[in-house]
């Protein structure tokens, strides 16, 4: 088991101090964040689809930093200095201003507080993402964010305060969780 200061030591403070860019709202409750050189993802499965009547083919591209941050299934806030801007229940509006509020701002410090599962994210320009478990109950506890590193590893952690880190391609039959010792 890795202790929370080894986690730190290890993987987050290598991303401490690169600046955010791309950082958007995604689908349902999700946000991500890119760090560092951005790359470029091409896939090279061609997409037939039929639009309005017009028949086009299609490749998928995509670009991402070095790093990513996705803010998964979670409740989470984000703020600026000691105002919050908003949260994983805001329209869509507030969420987007909450995004172009820390774009640009470098990550200072990753905290995750064990006993309540909370992860605070401190930015350097007074940013500040806070990330919860929601309060659905379910079986299977879900991941509350995820980190992809240059390194092609995944720190995952989940709204049951266990943690993964490993090889991003992982099938998830085959994943391993373990719980953070303090």
């Amino acid at each position: 088991m890795k202790t929370i200061i080894e986690i730190e030591r290890e993987i987050f403070s290598r991303l401490y101090g690169i600046p955010s860019w791309n950082v958007k709202r995604g689908y349902a409750t999700f946000v991500t964040f890119d760090f560092g050189q951005p790359y470029l993802e091409i896939n090279e499965k061609i997409i037939e689809r039929e639009v309005n009547g017009l028949r086009s083919k299609r490749r998928m591209t995509s670009v991402y930093g070095e790093w990513h941050l996705w803010l998964y299934d979670s409740e989470w806030s984000i703020s600026q200095g000691s105002t919050e801007i908003c949260n994983s229940k805001s329209e869509d509006s507030l969420v987007d201003r909450g995004c172009t509020f820390l774009n640009g701002q470098a990550i200072a410090k990753i905290s995750i507080e064990k006993e309540h599962n909370k992860t605070t994210i401190d930015f350097d320009l007074e940013g500040r993402v806070v990330i919860l478990p929601d309060q659905d109950d379910r079986e299977d506890p879900p991941d509350l964010w995820m980190l992809f590193c240059p390194n092609g590893m995944v720190f995952s952690l989940r709204s049951d305060g266990c943690f993964s880190y490993q090889r991003n391609n992982t099938v998830q039959e085959e994943e391993r969780y373990e719980a953070i010792e303090s």
